[in-house]
């Protein structure tokens, strides 16, 4: 088992793809604790440890834009609705437990936008544990025919303890070689 505390980076990416630009573009993210819920149905994603958030999550590629955090495992994009508690003044980042980045400007062709943060990984992980990890994106495609409001999902990336040949711990992710965060127990 992990017997230390740990602290993990955690990073995600989009790129428009479309050969027009897209706007109204918010990117909806949980922090892996054993209450994060899917987005699609509110089910559990199925994290064995809880998660904190470090501090605040950084944000490239983008000139405007807002982050807000809520302590709702399972709040949606909606920003109107008082239950997702969204709020960009944080007193405490480690009681977030989901995380809103709104973009203001619209995404030009192959733009992309990268953020990143700062995980908390606690004491006393136990081998086959695991954390599992998403985010949805919500925009408007703003094609030649009309504007279309689209969902985009990423894979879900799962990261399980897993005791090495070395007898060194080690954590994995194990979804389309999509490098999340790996860190090793010394």
């Amino acid at each position: 088992a992990f017997k230390n505390a740990r602290t993990a980076n955690a990073n995600g990416r989009i790129i428009n793809n479309y050969e027009n630009g897209v706007s109204e573009v918010k990117i909806l993210g949980r922090i892996p604790n054993t209450k994060s819920a899917n987005y699609t149905d509110s089910s559990l994603m199925g994290n064995t440890i809880n998660t904190t958030l470090n501090g605040a999550i950084t944000l490239n590629g983008a000139s405007s834009y807002t982050i807000y955090y809520s302590e709702n495992d399972s709040a949606d994009s909606d920003l109107n609705k008082v239950s997702n508690g969204w709020s960009t003044a944080v007193a405490n980042y480690s009681a977030a437990k989901s995380y809103l980045i709104v973009l203001d400007n619209e995404m030009v062709s192959h733009k992309d936008v990268s953020w990143s943060y700062s995980l908390n990984i606690p004491a006393e992980v136990n081998y086959k544990d695991q954390i599992k990890s998403n985010y949805m994106v919500y925009l408007n495609n703003n094609s030649e025919t009309g504007t279309v409001a689209e969902t985009k999902a990423s894979p879900e990336i799962t990261l399980k303890a897993v005791e090495a040949q070395n007898q060194k711990g080690e954590f994995h992710g194990t979804e389309s070689n999509i490098p999340v965060f790996l860190w090793r127990r010394s």
